[in-house]
């Protein structure tokens, strides 16, 4: 049995980390009531732009 994990299984678990954390902020961010709330979300959300450099679209 091989216990060792790749490189593209690493890279492939952040991207779906970040996939999902950034769907997860803009949905509680469009439920938010209150102004400052929504901003935090929406700013967490954006966060998420450094996918471009784990996926090597940059």
């Amino acid at each position: 049995m091989n216990n060792f994990i790749n490189i593209n299984e690493v890279l492939e678990a952040a991207i779906l980390v970040e996939e999902n954390g950034e769907t997860f902020y803009r949905s509680f961010g469009n439920s938010a009531d209150e102004g400052e709330v929504k901003k935090v979300f929406f700013f967490l959300a954006d966060e998420g732009e450094h996918i471009k450099y784990i996926s090597g679209s940059v």
